[in-house]
């Protein structure tokens, strides 16, 4: 007690005290309190906070210790903000509070929406629009350029440590006990994914002879394609490439390659949406037949030996690609096949349908002219021709130009004729007799519908028309794109010795005069 009296100046008599006298003694012996005071409040606040301590994970101390810690050296940059530009006292502090107490309200919106939806939603994403600006406001306070970036990055890592409690969660899966992360999304390039994109970096956890089988088989399969399917003038590196990598590679890896190849051939008519579904299933029967052929042939002989006839290799490689629809008129006795006893492949082609309404064109000649009203402006009359009646070709009058094997002819969408007012009359379609729709010349393309491709032809010059050669090759019954239909009427014509201006025979005798 006396060491108490020397330092606080304590009363003997307080009975006749009021208010008043109690706090003007609070004001003249504060200097004196503010050391028992401040034992007593830690005192206190050691009993309330080391039981949370101890019943709390250390980074959820850390968590609540350095955020208010880093949101109070803001508040005091800001402070120092809102007192040089003339605000004092209470109204400062307010200033410098209120983008602390933004930042805990976004914070506080995105913890309740990651509680409802898994995830911080735009409350999150505005935590950081507000801790970036706020730290670059802040650091126009800084009496150096050091104090400056240590208040622009403050606020993010404050932002950061509040973020880490929602990272992605780690589950452990049942099956292996292996820890994976759940995303809700990721990012497109990383280092890894660039490194698979490039090919450096194996996407799986295969192991090193596994990812050298697979690098050979796409050497092959990529110098195969380049050599048949390429460029001209690269051919002779791919072929030198093929060679190469065949010659290193085991008759696995040349088997599976093959394989790569059928498919990768076959895969544009099946992805045609015009195809039926029973001829994809045909065309993939044919495909793992003959995928499954090679590899046995392939794994009986060691791939050392191999085919020295020439003639039996291109017919065997030409048969399986018109089976296919794969057949492109390339020269493929260069490819070596396997005289292993190969299991039987069905190439036979598949049954043709007939088509009752083939489209056939009619002649202009036998077209009539039958006056109608236009159906744009105030243009009337206008001539219009139908035909007259169906013509029916002799094909005994068609002699040369016809073959023994003839294919049926596909439906042809009709073409129209323009009047000049917006009126289109459609040609009429004739019928492909039911017996010509039942043979099948495939295996011939070039020398198929003769007769059907020069009638064709001669209507459209007589229509002022220049037909293309993929129409030709259509009419004729042959299934090409625009590029091989380009090269069927080259060579249509050529044969036929048709000229391609006038459309009439450039030679006597060359074709037969189709009425």
């Amino acid at each position: 007690m006396n060491l108490l009296q020397k330092v606080i100046d304590v009363p003997t008599d307080t009975v006749l005290w009021g208010p008043s006298d109690y706090l003007n003694w609070v004001k003249d012996n504060l200097q004196g309190l503010a050391v028992p005071t401040g034992a007593a409040l830690t005192i206190l606040l050691g009993l309330l906070v080391i039981p949370w301590i101890r019943r709390s994970k250390l980074s959820t101390i850390g968590r609540s210790l350095t955020m208010p810690a880093v949101l109070a050296w803001e508040a005091q940059g800001l402070h120092q903000l809102a007192t040089a530009t003339g605000a004092k006292g209470v109204v400062a502090w307010i200033f410098a509070c209120v983008t602390s107490g933004i930042l805990l309200t976004l914070a506080a919106f995105a913890d309740e929406h990651y509680a409802k939806h898994g995830t911080l939603g735009w409350p999150g994403r505005l935590v950081w629009v507000v801790a970036l600006p706020m730290g670059i406001a802040v650091a126009f306070t800084g009496h150096s350029t050091a104090e400056a970036l240590l208040r622009i990055i403050l606020p993010l890592l404050a932002a950061l440590v509040w973020w880490i409690k929602y990272a992605p969660i780690i589950t452990l899966d049942d099956a292996t006990g292996e820890g994976t992360a759940k995303r809700k999304g990721s990012w497109r390039w990383t280092p890894r994914r660039i490194g698979v994109e490039l090919g450096l970096v194996d996407p799986t956890d295969a192991d090193l002879s596994v990812v050298h089988a697979e690098r050979q088989k796409r050497v092959i399969v990529t110098a195969g394609l380049g050599t048949w399917h390429g460029s001209r003038l690269l051919r002779w590196w791919h072929v030198r490439r093929l060679r190469s990598s065949s010659k290193k590679a085991t008759p696995e890896v040349i088997a599976a390659a093959v394989a790569q190849v059928t498919l990768t051939a076959s895969v544009k008519e099946l992805m045609n949406p015009n195809t039926t579904e029973e001829r994809l299933r045909e065309l993939g029967r044919r495909a793992i037949a003959r995928r499954d052929a090679i590899m046995a042939g392939l794994l009986v002989d060691g791939g050392t030996e191999f085919a020295a006839d020439t003639d039996t290799r291109q017919q065997t490689l030409v048969d399986d690609e018109r089976a296919t629809g794969t057949d492109r008129g390339v020269d493929t006795s260069a490819v070596p096949v396997p005289v292993t006893q190969l299991p039987a492949v069905d190439h036979t082609p598949l049954p043709v349908q007939p088509v009752p309404d083939a489209a056939r064109p009619v002649p202009m000649d036998r077209y009539q002219a039958v006056t109608g009203t236009g159906s744009r402006g105030d243009r009337t009359g206008t001539e219009q021709r139908y035909p007259t009646a169906v013509p029916v070709v002799d094909d005994a009058r068609l002699g040369p130009l016809l073959d023994d094997r003839r294919q049926p002819s596909t439906p042809v969408v009709p073409h129209t004729l323009r009047s000049g007012t917006g009126v289109r009359a459609t040609a009429v379609s004739v019928p492909v007799p039911a017996e010509e729709a039942q043979i099948d010349d495939s295996q011939e393309p070039l020398k198929t519908g003769k007769a059907r491709a020069l009638a064709y032809w001669r209507a459209e010059r007589a229509a002022g028309r220049t037909p293309s050669g993929a129409d030709l090759a259509r009419e004729a019954g042959v299934s090409v794109d625009s590029g091989a239909g380009r090269q069927w009427r080259r060579a249509w014509l050529n044969e036929e010795g048709i000229d391609p201006v006038s459309g009439q025979p450039a030679m006597a005798g060359a074709t037969a005069e189709v009425q």
